[in-house]
C-alpha cells in the first residue's frame, strides 16, 4: 500500500504520515519549504520499516474561480 501526504513534513501532516506508516503504508512526504522536517519524517518512517521519499512542490494559486 502507498500513500502521498501533502504537507506531510510538519504538524498534522507529519502525524498522518507516521500513522499511515504504522498501518503498513509506504509514504511519500510532500513539503513546500520544510526540507529538514521532510528528511526527518522520511527517516522516522524508514525506521518503522516502511519505504518513504520526500517530494517538494510549491503550489501557488494565481487565479481564483468561483464554482
Amino acid at each position: 500500500m502507498r500513500a502521498l501526504v501533502t504537507g506531510g513534513a510538519i504538524r498534522l501532516g507529519h502525524d498522518i504520515s507516521l500513522y499511515l506508516a504504522g498501518q503498513g503504508y509506504d509514504v511519500a512526504v510532500h513539503y513546500a519549504t520544510s526540507v529538514d522536517e521532510a528528511r526527518s519524517t522520511v527517516s522516522e518512517i524508514e525506521a518503522m520499516g516502511q519505504k518513504s521519499v520526500s517530494l517538494q512542490q510549491i503550489f501557488w494559486m494565481t487565479h481564483s474561480h468561483s464554482l
